[in-house]
């Protein structure tokens, strides 16, 4: 008897196998063999070489079907059945970053990356003053064209933007897995290959000044530039960030060591989504110490309209601003002790002079 049960439940076993053999598709939730291959080419990232990529894939729904992290930066492979997929592309992983952080990444629509914020001492210290960036703050000045309207009043910031690390992306969309891929035991099938490139951009700040012999230090703020990237749209985020800009290089002219340049620069994701180049949509706003270690010189320039768009559409800051005081800082007399650079979140450098800026 127990012979006969024996039988009975090997002939329904082999029922069974040879059904799945004969249809495929009620095999998709067993175990397969990997049957996908994505190829990634990094040369277009042009930073340091990632030690790991992730790749997120997303259904034709948008919604995530599954993600693979690969210390293989150039191919990954994994199983996927029968459909249309999207995929995307980032360096190292969502957790190995120290400035940014991940969002939304259950769906291609919501996937973003974003700076992380933190309280600087002394750009909170002016927003808890209650000192703005417009007309209160550093009195009337003209924005865009010389005669122009003064800015209207901005709201306090008392949080600012970290500078992203360096990140590459790529989004391939709308490739097919077919019944063929999907129940293939010992063929793998490239479905995407990725060529990502850094969706961090450097922005380079340019300012020509008179008296530079009395500079010594600056610090800035730069408002309406873009906190995140939208990984599933690859562009940046529509959502507005502020970021700094602490430390500043003096270049006297070789001709004319009155004159010369200030610079300085800062890694952000560029322009929000929709920025519409009005020159108040991004405000610059400095302060200048000068080598006595206490005047101090405050100027504010409306500078959206001042970035330029490349062929893709959406602003790149890699063309920089270029600004000009045309004022000649003060001669004062050099602070004894006055080291070679100065700490730029010091909270109180003494009483500020406003200046007009002509724009």
């Amino acid at each position: 008897m127990r012979s006969l049960k024996f039988i009975s439940s090997l002939i329904v076993l082999m029922l069974i196998t040879t059904s799945c053999c004969e249809h495929k598709e009620l095999c998709y939730h067993h175990p397969h063999d990997h049957n996908v291959e994505f190829n990634v080419d990094w040369s277009r990232f042009g930073k340091e070489v990632p030690t790991g990529m992730t790749v997120m894939i997303f259904n034709e729904d948008g919604k995530s079907a599954h993600n693979v992290l690969s210390n293989d930066i150039a191919r990954t492979t994994t199983y996927l059945g029968e459909g249309i997929y999207n995929s995307v592309v980032f360096n190292q992983s969502e957790n190995e970053f120290g400035t940014v952080s991940f969002h939304g990444l259950g769906h291609m629509e919501t996937a973003e990356v974003r700076a992380l914020k933190y309280k600087s001492e002394w750009y909170a210290t002016k927003a808890d003053a209650g000192e703005g960036t417009g007309d209160d703050a550093a009195g009337d000045q003209d924005g865009g064209e010389e005669g122009g309207e003064g800015s209207e009043e901005k709201p306090a910031v008392d949080s600012v933007a970290y500078e992203p690390e360096w990140i590459g992306t790529d989004l391939v969309t709308d490739f097919e897995v077919t019944r063929e891929m999907a129940t293939s035991n010992d063929t793998l099938y490239n479905v995407a290959r990725h060529q990502p490139e850094s969706i961090v951009k450097t922005l380079d700040v340019r300012i020509a000044v008179s008296g530079i012999q009395n500079f010594y230090g600056a610090r800035a703020s730069l408002t309406g530039m873009a906190e995140g990237y939208m990984l599933g749209h690859q562009r940046p985020s529509d959502k507005e960030a502020t970021y700094l800009l602490e430390f500043w290089i003096a270049y006297p002219d070789e001709q004319d060591p009155d004159k010369g340049y200030i610079k300085a620069q800062v890694n952000c994701f560029g322009l929000p989504y929709g920025h519409e180049a009005n020159p108040e949509d991004n405000v610059f706003d400095i302060t200048i110490l000068l080598r006595d270690n206490k005047t101090q010189l405050h100027y504010t320039f409306d500078v959206g309209d001042k970035i330029s768009f490349d062929d893709d559409g959406w602003a790149d800051p890699e063309v920089g601003l270029d600004l000009a005081i045309d004022k000649p800082f003060p001669d004062v007399e050099q602070a004894e002790n006055l080291g070679g650079g100065f700490d730029a979140i010091v909270n109180d450098w003494g009483e500020e002079i406003e200046h007009d800026v002509k724009m």
